[in-house]
């Protein structure tokens, strides 16, 4: 009986691992303008981004393959204004402070038919990494947000939770870092009940075979 159960048990762990990889989610990408703007401050303990400019969204159907080529995207659009040509853009904001993390891009899409002041991206801050060359910092975090309906209805997905990877580049002195460079990755975090239920299928199996066996 305890060899039957053990066996079940690989096979279901088999099967679970081989089933995920074969999985190919869409991408979301928030990606800023050249000399993104917007401020990154460091106080000792943690960081908070405020007003970083993000220009652009784009979608791809399936996972980033080597050779990926980013589409042209989607003009973001919201409060903060480019002092050399006028076009306005979303604003990003962060804090990696333990309890009171966050993380929120909001901006209108105007050819998906978002309006300016629409929350786009809502989540939290679970992990940072940070490194810091002369007089810069190259910043990531990461954490899970909920996307706007709308923006997912733009791209045809619809996942009640996605998984956010930010990387940002800033220069300055004294914990005060302009930022100039941000790219923000999504992938929708898998529903494990397709899993399970495969997994519960072949633990109901087993089991079936061996009441016949003790028949």
């Amino acid at each position: 009986m305890k060899r039957m159960g053990s066996i079940l048990a690989l096979v279901v762990a088999c099967m679970l691992m081989a089933f995920a990889p074969a999985q190919a989610y869409p991408l979301i990408d928030f990606v800023d303008y050249p000399g993104s703007g917007g401020t990154i401050t460091y106080n000792g303990t943690y960081y908070v981004g405020t007003n970083i400019a993000i220009g652009i969204v784009r979608f791809s159907p399936t996972d980033i393959p080597l050779n990926y080529t980013p589409p042209e995207g989607y003009r973001v659009t919201g409060d903060i204004v480019n002092v050399n040509n006028g076009e306005t853009y979303g604003d990003l904001d962060f804090s990696t402070e333990v309890g009171k993390d966050f993380f929120t891009i909001v901006g209108g899409i105007p050819d998906l038919g978002i309006p300016n002041g629409t929350t786009l991206l809502d989540g939290d801050v679970k992990c940072d990494t940070v490194t810091f060359p002369p007089r810069q910092i190259s910043l990531s975090v990461c954490g899970l947000d909920i996307k706007n309906e709308l923006l997912q209805k733009a791209f045809g997905v619809d996942y009640p939770l996605w998984r956010f990877t930010g990387f940002f580049k800033a220069v300055g002195t004294d914990g005060v870092f302009e930022s100039y460079s941000v790219d923000i990755g999504n992938q929708p975090v898998p529903e494990p009940g397709t899993m399970i239920l495969l997994g519960t299928g072949i633990l109901g199996l087993g089991l079936m075979r061996r009441r016949k066996r003790v028949r």
